[in-house]
């Protein structure tokens, strides 16, 4: 499962403050449920629900037949074949049987091992009928029954030298693999994270829709009091106009922030699958700044390093394998057989298992290709791989590190931003209550008031993104160790890793 995002979110520190005016809402749609949103929700719900997520997850499983293609070098091989022969190919010697008529069948069974050795089992089995000459002055019975088998075993020396080329090609598989479904997961938490990019963003616009409806609201409070003041004859000329104007832009900010709002909304519905317009979404309130979290952390088992680490190890194997080709196939074969021959089927097997006919070999094979000098080449082009693979992992680990001093570095200051916008809300907030009662005594100019509430509404937005940002920072140094998803949020089928 997604590890429990919210433990990074809703820690206890400084509260948000509020104005004294009661916060008015949009109107509820009765006939629609409600839903409620929270990053932990939004994050579950990719991990079960999302295309995105759905196409991140099934990709690197795409490279896992490649691994299965390399094992089964050693799958052990059986193959039969069985039929019926009738030759009556015409011979210059006049004692050669006029035609010949044979039922054949022949078993073999392979088993290639890992240490360079193939062991083969043939069995035979050959019943012929034979229509003689008539110029033999004794022949031999015209049906007999042959049987045969040979255990054959052939061992590689050079090259492939106790299978070192193919559990070489093997391991480079097996990491390639591995260094894959670690991409993979990497993947994965990139669209956890984009996604909770997204829920923030739809937070903050629909904080900022609700600041909007607050400010129109207070603008049309001030409004009505200037008229009454402007009504008795106690209003500065222009008073009335200004208000009504800063009302209108009130209004037209509604609109916009509804308008931006309702975009990001459907943006977030899009990517994590969910219809907003069959439900009221309500987005759980952040009422106080989260707390720092622990930032000592290592890089060293950071999954990027891992991956690359595989990737450097998937080099090596290459080249062990490479160098290996350049030698000449030399092998060792030996063989032992026995074989009965007879006109009873029973007693040609029996003189077949009592080993008194038997069969020995032993011998060298050698092979070796020559004149394209691809096997040079390969070599080069291999060792030239494993330099590439090793220099992008000392630079990888050089980025890990600056990541981590930034994201370390951003949380501190997202937090430190959202604390001070904090207390500019606070203290703007009283200075707008101190300006108001100064204006209703006839102290100061509506111009002043206007200002006053103008800058409180900005600070109240500026805190808003602030503590969005914040929050999102928290998650991105969540994905920066790993820690926004586990393997468990992978399709089954197992790692190579180790």
């Amino acid at each position: 499962m997604v590890k429990k995002i919210a433990a990074f979110f809703f820690s206890t520190s400084l509260c948000v403050p509020t104005m004294a005016t009661k916060i008015t809402t949009v109107e509820k749609k009765e006939s629609l449920p409600t839903l409620s949103l929270s990053p932990q929700w939004v994050a579950e719900r990719i991990v079960r629900l999302s295309a995105t997520m759905k196409e991140s997850r099934l990709r690197p499983y795409l490279q896992k037949s490649a691994v299965a293609l390399a094992e089964s070098s050693y799958d052990t091989s059986f193959s039969f074949e069985s039929g019926y022969e009738k030759d009556k190919t015409p011979s210059v010697s006049s004692t050669a049987d006029l035609s010949t008529e044979k039922l054949k069948t022949v078993m073999t069974l392979k088993k290639p091992w890992t240490t360079g050795t193939l062991l083969q089992l043939d069995l035979s089995h050959t019943s012929s009928v034979a229509d003689q000459s008539p110029y033999l002055s004794n022949p031999p019975d015209a049906r007999q029954t042959a049987e045969n088998f040979t255990l054959r075993l052939e061992q590689s020396l050079w090259k492939n030298s106790f299978g070192k080329v193919d559990r070489a090609q093997l391991k480079a598989t097996k990491a390639l693999y591995a260094s894959t479904l670690l991409a993979g997961q990497d993947d994965l938490e990139n669209v956890i994270l984009q996604g909770l990019r997204f829920y923030w963003q739809a937070y903050v616009a629909q904080e900022n829709f609700q600041e909007a409806l607050r400010s129109r609201q207070r603008y049309a409070q001030l409004v009505e009091t200037v008229k009454k003041k402007n009504a008795n004859g106690y209003a500065n000329p222009g008073e009335l106009n200004q208000v009504q104007a800063e009302y209108h832009v009130r209004e037209a900010n509604v609109r916009a922030t509804s308008l931006s709002y309702l975009q990001a909304l459907d943006q977030l519905g899009t990517f994590i699958e969910q219809d907003f317009s069959q439900t009221d979404p309500v987005f759980e309130k952040v009422d106080r700044i989260a707390e720092l979290p622990e930032l000592k952390s290592s890089t060293t088992d950071l999954r990027t390093l891992r991956f690359q680490q595989l990737r450097v190890q998937w080099s090596d194997s290459l080249v062990d394998a490479a160098r290996s080709r350049l030698a000449p196939d030399l092998a060792l074969v030996a063989s032992f057989g026995s074989s009965g021959l007879d006109t009873l089927p029973s007693q040609a097997v029996s003189e077949t298992l009592s080993l008194t006919q038997p069969k020995y070999y032993l011998g060298l094979k050698f092979a070796y290709n020559f004149g394209s000098g691809i096997q040079k080449e390969d070599l080069e082009n291999k060792l030239l791989q494993r330099e590439l693979e090793k220099t992008i992992l000392h630079r990888r680990e050089k980025e890990v590190e600056d990541q981590r001093l930034f994201a370390e570095e951003k949380i501190k200051s997202t937090r430190g931003i959202a604390e001070h916008q904090a207390e500019q809300v606070k203290f703007r907030e009283q200075a707008v209550q101190e300006i108001q009662r100064s204006y209703q005594q006839g102290r100061v100019d509506i111009s002043q008031l206007i200002d006053a509430l103008n800058r409180f509404f900005a600070a109240e937005i500026q805190y808003t993104q602030a503590v969005g940002d914040y929050q999102m920072s928290l998650n991105e140094w969540a994905a920066f160790q790993d820690q926004l998803i586990t393997p468990s949020d992978s399709l089954p089928g197992g790692s190579y890793e180790n």
